[in-house]
């Protein structure tokens, strides 16, 4: 069994005028409406827990009633950091469960066969995150000086879903303190644990929707490029 925790608790400050962004319309439906079309249409997802900001749990409520997404089982407000948003996912999980999948809402454009990929790395490896190997040239800036040049060959940038066993994620969050470097995904807290972390390659089209230019990309490709589940 597989809990999906669709993270949704973000603050939009770069949004500006386009304001909220899980509830700004895409492609003819709120934002958030397209990651829960996807995770429920998969087999693989038994349950959903969404976390939001504590102004719209009642504005999700009525959005999953709406749309049918019977899969989401709880809707709970998140906390300030992302990590705190996980965390307050986890303790919402009051059923049986082996695997839990964290995915931002933030991404709307996730493929289904995207999705199925890393869930079946993460069952089969423990864990799996979904991202996509760097095509710029990447240079270390300090104080806004080039002081290093990395080898991009060996770095990638990191999307959602990223899948654990659960006692793994609930035993890194437990002991998140104990982390010497920035707590950027769940996979920092897995690693820092002794896990291996499987990489399943994905898509640039998997994007995460952070400025009001980043809507009009993210329309394309849920029209354009067959990614609307909706």
């Amino acid at each position: 069994m597989l809990t999906a925790i669709v993270l949704a608790a973000g603050q939009s400050r770069r949004m500006g005028a386009a304001g909220d962004k899980i509830m700004t319309t895409l492609a003819g439906h709120p934002l958030v409406a397209h990651s829960l079309a996807v995770l429920s249409s998969l087999p693989e997802v038994t349950d959903i827990v969404m976390v939001g900001n504590s102004s719209q749990v009642s504005a999700l409520n009525k959005l999953v009633a709406e749309y049918d997404f019977t899969k989401v089982r709880a809707i709970v407000p998140g906390g300030v950091e992302r990590r705190e948003s996980v965390n307050k996912g986890l303790a919402a999980i009051t059923w049986p469960t082996d695997f839990v999948a964290v995915h931002d809402a933030a991404r709307p454009c996730l493929a289904k066969s995207e999705a199925r990929e890393v869930i079946a790395d993460g069952v089969a490896y423990g864990a799996a995150i979904l991202a996509t190997p760097v095509v710029d040239t990447i240079k270390q800036v300090e104080y806004g000086v080039v002081v290093s040049n990395l080898d991009r060959s060996s770095v990638w940038a990191v999307q959602t879903p990223q899948v654990f066993r659960y006692e793994w994620l609930v035993e890194g969050h437990a002991k998140w303190h104990q982390v010497r470097e920035p707590i950027t995904d769940d996979a920092v807290l897995v690693s820092a644990l002794g896990h291996k972390v499987k990489v399943t390659p994905g898509s640039a089209a998997n994007l995460k929707v952070t400025t009001p230019e980043d809507l009009a990309l993210a329309t394309f490709y849920l029209e354009q490029g067959g990614r609307l589940c909706l």
